[in-house]
């Protein structure tokens, strides 16, 4: 802050200087008005004495300097005046434009000086509760991707305090949060904080051609990490032990409908005898029966007892065992 008053300063003498050099070579009864590029004001009302460093004729150097430019109408305003304002305002009070020269700046920024909630804290606000709303997710960055103003006050500002609230306008590639200026209960204003959500998520990449029927492992087959707009896509389930379903080019992303787990064995086949039996560690019962459909270790077939001719019929649901009996299920 310090530096730049003292930039300002430095910037001002040097104006003055240009201004005063002017009288040397020039009409020593013309009007000289030198113009920063910006300044601040704690007044509402705009007069040239204000913003400018105005030398010439001393007769009429009071009457220039008097001449009003404008009035703060809102907080937080930035009136822009430019040259061919102020030869006009200057017109008005009987003041000709060719006894003017100006120096400096063609447009200066005039704004007031006052309190205001800066627009980093009104984003901090809103990155941080947006980290706690969605800590659930894993999200790696919040980027801000649409700038924030700062927020003018009518007083301190250490009497204000930011209320954060998720937006209703969402998509699935950014969060926005609403963040309420409150002053003892009241709203003041808001201001709307818009993030892009990046996840991190993985991939599983063919690092050489994979024909059909090829198992997946780290020697042919890398996980990269990325980053993704929605959390877990259905491409971070892959995993090795895979088997290509079909040819799989090099340097292709390998999905669900390229590749499966691989099958175990057939352990029974439809019409095999098995034995149904359960063992409940206390108790053995085993029975004789017929699988009526083929069955892989931990399937859940059905299995057949008795006979139609005996009219004792029965279907039993069991759970295919390592030893190729089945377990039925209770």
């Amino acid at each position: 802050m310090m530096n730049h008053k003292r930039c300002f300063i430095f910037a001002w003498v040097i104006g003055i200087c240009a201004v005063a050099c002017g009288t040397e070579t020039g009409d020593p009864n013309k009007i000289r008005i030198y113009l920063p590029k910006d300044k601040i004001l704690a007044s509402e009302v705009i007069e040239l004495r204000q913003i400018a460093v105005v030398l010439g004729d001393k007769a009429l150097v009071p009457l220039v300097n008097g001449v009003r430019l404008g009035q703060f109408s809102v907080h937080g305003q930035e009136i822009m005046i430019d040259r061919k304002t102020i030869l006009s305002r200057l017109a008005s009070s009987g003041i000709k434009s060719s006894s003017v020269a100006f120096y400096g700046a063609e447009i200066i920024s005039v704004r007031r000086n006052e309190d205001i909630v800066a627009a980093d804290r009104f984003v901090n606000t809103a990155r941080d509760y947006l980290r706690r709303e969605l800590s659930g997710e894993q999200i790696e960055t919040l980027k801000l991707i649409r700038p924030v103003k700062d927020y003018p006050l009518d007083g301190a500002n250490e009497s204000v305090t930011l209320t954060p609230l998720m937006s209703d306008r969402r998509s699935d590639r950014t969060r926005a949060v609403m963040v309420r200026v409150m002053r003892e209960g009241v709203e003041l204003g808001r201001r709307e904080v818009v993030f892009s959500v990046q996840y991190p998520c993985h991939r599983l990449v063919a690092t050489q051609v994979l024909p059909a029927g090829t198992l997946i492992t780290p020697e042919n087959a890398v996980v990269e990490k990325y980053m993704s707009n929605t959390p877990s896509p259905a491409s971070d389930s892959l995993v090795y032990g895979m088997i290509a379903k079909r040819d799989i080019p090099c340097g292709a992303t390998i999905t669900e409908t390229m590749a499966e787990y691989k099958k175990s064995p057939v352990l029974i086949k439809k019409h095999q005898k098995v034995i149904l039996k359960l063992d409940t560690g206390g108790l053995l019962v085993s029975a004789p029966g017929e699988a009526t459909q083929d069955g892989r270790l931990g399937d859940i077939i059905s299995v057949q007892r008795g006979s139609r001719q005996t009219r004792d019929l029965k279907i039993v649901l069991g759970e295919v065992m390592p030893d190729g009996t089945v377990k039925p299920v209770l």
